[in-house]
């Protein structure tokens, strides 16, 4: 299962427009006004942040604006990556 967490700011454009295309798109949203011990136990320093996890694990990380293509197709990269790996341990 992929978990995503979103770290923004209210006052960040990058954030609101981030937030609005991904409108409907499950994810933990983190924000920096009430909620600063969270940003420094995953290490963000910049918003917009997008940490994706796999089964607790990080396996991803942007940061900055990105196109709701791009998100799928990360969505898509990091679902066959797991196909592949557990491929492979079989």
């Amino acid at each position: 299962m992929i978990d995503v967490y979103k770290f923004t700011m209210a006052t960040c454009g990058p954030c609101k427009t981030l937030s609005s295309m991904l409108r409907g798109v499950p994810m933990k949203e983190i924000k920096a006004e009430t909620d600063q011990a969270t940003f420094q136990k995953f290490g963000v320093r910049k918003v917009p942040t997008l940490i994706f996890f796999k089964d607790g694990h990080e396996v991803h990380r942007t940061t900055g604006l990105i196109s709701k293509d791009d998100f799928d197709a990360l969505l898509l990269e990091i679902n066959d990556a797991k196909e592949l790996k557990d491929e492979g341990t079989k």
